[in-house]
């Protein structure tokens, strides 16, 4: 996962997720751009294993 990607899913599991603003609202109000977040989305729910 690129810097950029951490940086902003730290942000979004410290800002958004407790005031519960969606993950599109989240990309919207930071400027992300949607290929951007397509990515980041596709790396955090299908290259990350649960631990059992």
């Amino acid at each position: 996962m690129s810097i950029f990607h951490y940086y902003n899913f730290i942000r979004y599991k410290t800002e958004a997720v407790p005031s519960g603003e969606t993950v599109e609202k989240f990309r919207l109000r930071n400027g992300i751009p949607y290929n951007l977040f397509q990515k980041w989305h596709w790396d955090m729910h299908h290259k990350i294993a649960p631990i059992q």
